[in-house]
């Protein structure tokens, strides 16, 4: 029994970790979006994100 409960801690820490990583992908990807949107309405921040990357 005790290895079917560590089993199943394994697997539902497996699938939290596939969940807040596809979450941390989506919160980067969202700023990244919002730092593209900030660069195409301020042509001064192109060359600083240029310099910053």
């Amino acid at each position: 029994l005790d290895h079917v409960i560590a089993r199943h801690l394994v697997w539902i820490g497996h699938l939290e970790h596939i969940l807040t990583s596809t979450m941390v992908d989506a919160t980067s990807r969202i700023k990244h979006l919002v730092n593209e949107l900030v660069i195409t309405n301020d042509p001064h921040s192109v060359t600083a994100f240029r310099g910053y990357q």
